[in-house]
């Protein structure tokens, strides 16, 4: 299997932040650049909790301690001002997306405030924003933008939707395969988490623990499986799908001790990475993140 000769790296927490200084023009030399960022060079706070390159090439950083937009030279911070409409809700930021039309959606433990580009400024009337998507209001959790420039949206009533930026039409991805599987709960579909591999094509990871497999060109689950959840890995927004360079994906539930699973999609397996794992051995079973290595 590919996958025993991958180099994958396990992010058990994020000490400091990196910025590549090559999308900021900087001149290489054919190796990358890195710098530290923190609170002594402007950051707002040194927790980071997730990033942004927007399409106009601006980072931004969502900390424990507001938001932050960089434009490789100096940091504009937003924090939130009770005496300030125009403050966004919350410091705490958990996530941040770019929607279609360009606007940036800040996720804070108090809901979503956007910043509208056009006006540079911040608004907070997200449940009117969100019928911009075609969506009835703003409960949603994910949202990422395909290979073929559509869009996933993880909504907390409707389900896995698709929304496409031609006909901007947002499409319901069915889930009569789901409901056979999983006849026991009542699924609108409730999703955990999703990532796109190389082709377009989508896994899922529902908030109860079934995995879903989405081909790129339709709008229907096509594949399920129950191994994660015969884990009993409890009913969570935590669980995460991560799809390696080699399109095979990994679970893992964050602020839990369970380590990774590789699950063997064409031999319907599913295979444990922990500290006393003999295939995936960890230094530690807490995992934060996933990202591909050299």
């Amino acid at each position: 299997m590919a996958g025993m000769k991958k180099s994958l790296s396990i992010l058990l927490r994020v000490l400091m932040l990196c910025v590549g200084l090559n999308s900021m023009g900087v001149a290489q030399t054919g190796k990358y650049q890195f710098a530290r960022h923190d609170v002594m060079s402007g950051l707002s706070h040194n927790q980071v909790n997730c990033f942004l390159k927007d399409q106009k090439g601006f980072m931004w950083i969502g900390t424990a301690g507001g938001l932050n937009r960089f434009d490789g030279y100096t940091y504009r911070i937003f924090r939130h001002n009770p005496k300030d409409v125009a403050s966004i809700r919350d410091n705490q930021i958990n996530s941040i997306f770019e929607d279609p039309y360009g606007y940036i959606w800040i996720h804070t433990r108090q809901g979503y405030s956007i910043y509208n580009p056009n006006l540079d400024r911040i608004e907070n009337n997200s449940e009117s924003a969100a019928k911009r998507l075609g969506l009835p209001d703003d409960d949603f959790t994910k949202v990422i933008k395909g290979k073929n420039g559509d869009y996933w949206i993880a909504h907390n009533r409707l389900g896995l939707v698709r929304y496409q930026s031609l006909t901007k039409k947002l499409i319901p991805i069915s889930v009569d395969l789901l409901k056979e599987q999983d006849s026991a709960v009542d699924r609108s579909g409730i999703v955990s988490d999703f990532q796109e591999n190389t082709k377009g094509d989508l896994w899922i990871v529902y908030a109860d623990g079934m995995i879903g497999f989405i081909k790129s060109a339709s709008h229907r689950i096509s594949k399920v499986s129950a191994l994660f959840q015969k884990q009993n890995p409890g009913i969570t927004s935590n669980h995460r799908i991560f799809v390696d360079q080699d399109d095979e994906p990994w679970i893992y539930t964050i602020k839990n001790t369970h380590g990774i699973f590789y699950y063997d999609h064409v031999g319907e397996k599913l295979i444990s990475g922990h500290t006393q794992s003999a295939v995936y051995r960890l230094t530690n079973n807490i995992i934060s993140a996933m990202i591909n290595g050299s």
